[in-house]
């Protein structure tokens, strides 16, 4: 990795992607995922909030990640909202009709898209 990437951006950014990618995947591959891995839906939100506790601190501090942090903000509340809501929210089925799945799945895909604009680093190979 080059020293204009840091050691530190990728030691929370590279799992952060990969907690969005996971919440921004069609629900056919999140059912599969937790399925093979024999945990819960609701284990999706865990990834995100641990690298989310973890990476927001950093992005807080950094003005040019405004936008971002918004944006990681907005998927939080969402996250928040349906633990707050119904616990069919949290089956199996959820993800293909719920209304804050297709939202959690939309915003985590903008979340990257700003991930890609602002580090496009983060899809390089890492050696």
């Amino acid at each position: 990795m080059s020293e204009a990437h840091g050691d530190c951006d990728a030691a929370y950014l590279r799992p952060l992607l990969d907690a969005l990618r996971w919440l921004g995947r069609d629900a056919e591959e999140q059912v599969a995922y937790v399925t093979a891995e024999r945990v819960g839906v609701d284990e999706l939100a865990l990834m995100f909030d641990d690298v989310y506790q973890g990476a927001g601190p950093h992005l807080a501090s950094r003005p040019a990640d405004r936008t971002l942090l918004e944006g990681l903000d907005k998927i939080d509340r969402i996250l928040d909202e349906m633990t707050e809501g119904p616990s069919v929210l949290w089956s199996r089925e959820a993800p293909f009709s719920a209304r804050e799945w297709a939202d959690l799945r939309r915003r985590s895909r903008s979340v990257i898209g700003i991930l890609r604009r602002q580090y496009p680093w983060l899809w390089e190979p890492v050696e």
